[in-house]
């Protein structure tokens, strides 16, 4: 599970599994639009009709609103033996659902599909995802998987696609030149670039040439025309020198006029890059920083970070010579050869690698550019599989041997940031156990909630930056074993933590969806603090 967290109001619990996706907020998995049950039949198995339903065999669907078999409600169930206007239900394993002694079907009811989308991941991959968010658009990022980006268009609307990593504006076609009056015989070579509204420039335009032209005659000129680009405000015009095309002018127009002006090889079109093609060529991680996107960590470069331009999401390219907005690449230099693991964004960028927590810092300027990176090494713990925890001013990180947890605050007196092995005052929890998942709650408790190897939920009271420090361990047993955990803010005004729990019902292993039930009540009769249950009013 992993937490989708558009803003305190709208927060979805992702649900991945093998090759799908499925979505949970408040509770309760998110449903497709209901089709209306005419009819239920009390056999074995049980027979829905519901018209045009639309359902295929395999898709679990969730029933409610029947009168008469009310036995029939709020339950999930799956579709099996499907035709156009019927189906019949088995349980969550496959099982035939025994209606022959359930009251008679009476009227109503609607069935309502699992909203399912279908992803590449398969289940040994599940756990290596890496993601990072920005409003509606979750990154995932895997290494054998081309980066993909997540996007929620409404709440049963949602999409993944692969990244194209290009400007997002493209480049002017049908390109022509005109020589006015045609005198000469020098050459002259052009390329077309447009700008967005937001001033992103594309990649140039297929190059014009002219060899009929002797522009330091008066009156003499060449017009450049082009055909007017989708989403474009203004078109930038470069001119060859010397095998290099400097820029002329700017123009909101679809032709543009040189009459001898000189071109200024120092601004040059964008190149496009694309980086993350092809296998051992994808990125292990992804943040943001400074308004630009990072990705890092390849097969083929796994100390190697990639930034796009500033407040552009994919777009790589850069231009000759350097200019301050281009797509950055840096690969760390190190004593040992480590992958990145991790990017997590403060007031500078901290760089995990599983032997080495790294700063990201400008040098001789406050703006990050291709020229002014400087890396300089924190300390020397190293950074496990699991995304860091940001808790206050504190990031949390697991070892990447050991198991243990540490914090990491920034100290003025050393201007670096300082982890900390919080773990030492209960080693005996950590000892021979790695941590699989964690999630990080603030309200109403600053808990973190981590998964250990053998089954068992992790609990750490915390508080950054208090003094004296408030800092504890907890161990949580459950009827299973807890595999995989997401907090994520919901309407009560608690941060809510959902787990995988593998439990064995009928000597069969089954996994849940649960949720922690509210830590806020008023009366001592609603702390239902149990294992997992239902309760009768």
């Amino acid at each position: 599970v992993i937490p989708f967290i558009f803003n305190t109001d709208q927060a979805y619990c992702l649900e991945f599994g093998n090759l799908y996706l499925r979505i949970h907020t408040e509770g309760s998995t998110v449903l497709e639009s209901t089709k209306t049950i005419s009819g239920a039949t009390q056999a074995n198995p049980c027979v829905i009709t519901a018209t045009s339903h639309g359902y295929s065999n395999a898709e679990e669907v969730y029933i409610t609103a029947v009168v008469g078999m009310t036995e029939l409600n709020g339950r999930y169930y799956k579709v099996a033996n499907q035709t156009t206007h019927t189906f019949e239900i088995t349980d969550l394993q496959g099982n035939n659902i025994n209606s022959s002694a359930y009251t008679a079907y009476g009227s109503a009811g609607t069935a309502a599909r699992v909203y399912t989308v279908t992803t590449p991941y398969t289940t040994a991959d599940l756990f290596d995802i890496n993601y990072t968010q920005s409003a509606d658009v979750m990154t995932l990022v895997h290494p054998t998987y081309a980066p993909r980006e997540l996007k929620r268009l409404g709440a049963t609307n949602w999409t993944i696609s692969t990244i194209t990593f290009a400007p997002g504006i493209s480049a002017p076609g049908s390109v022509s030149l005109t020589a006015d009056p045609s005198s000469g015989s020098l050459t002259y070579k052009y390329v077309v670039t447009a700008l967005s509204d937001i001033l992103e420039e594309s990649v140039a335009s297929a190059e014009v040439t002219t060899s009929t032209q002797d522009l330091s005659i008066d009156g003499n000129e060449n017009t450049i025309s082009w055909g007017a680009v989708s989403g474009s405000s203004r078109y930038n015009v470069y001119k060859d020198d010397n095998g290099v095309h400097g820029y002329i002018g700017q123009t909101p127009d679809t032709s543009f006029v040189d009459n001898n002006i000189e071109a200024d090889v120092l601004i040059s079109p964008p190149v496009n890059q694309t980086p993350f093609s092809g296998t051992n060529n994808y990125p292990s991680t992804a943040s943001y920083h400074d308004q630009r996107r990072v990705f890092a960590a390849t097969n083929n470069f796994p100390q190697s970070t990639w930034m796009t331009r500033p407040g552009t999401e994919s777009n790589l390219s850069k231009s000759i010579p350097s200019q301050d907005d281009d797509s950055i690449l840096f690969t760390l230099s190190a004593r040992q050869f480590n992958r990145v693991r991790h990017l997590i964004p403060l007031d500078e960028l901290i760089i995990f690698t599983s032997a080495t927590e790294w700063k990201l810092t400008t040098e001789n300027s406050d703006a990050l550019t291709p020229i002014t990176i400087a890396l300089r090494p924190q300390s020397y713990v190293g950074s496990g599989n699991r995304q860091p925890i940001v808790s206050g001013d504190a990031v949390l990180f697991v070892a990447d041997l050991g198991g243990h947890v540490y914090d990491m605050n920034y100290t003025f007196e050393t201007d670096k940031y300082k982890p900390r092995n919080i773990s030492i005052i209960a080693p005996h929890l950590f000892d021979s156990y790695t941590i699989s998942d964690w999630g990080y709650s603030s309200v109403p408790t600053s808990l973190v909630w981590a998964v250990r190897s053998d089954g068992r939920l992790i609990g750490l009271t915390y508080l950054s930056g208090q003094k004296p420090d408030v800092l504890g361990w907890h161990i949580h047993n459950t009827d299973g074993e807890f595999e995989s955990v997401a907090v994520i803010p919901e309407s009560s005004g608690e941060k809510m933590l959902y787990a995988i729990i593998k439990r064995r019902i009928n000597a069969v292993n089954r996994r849940f969806i649960e949720r922690l039930h509210s830590r806020i009540f008023t009366d001592v009769r609603d702390a239902f603090h149990v294992d997992s249950g239902l309760s009768y009013n």
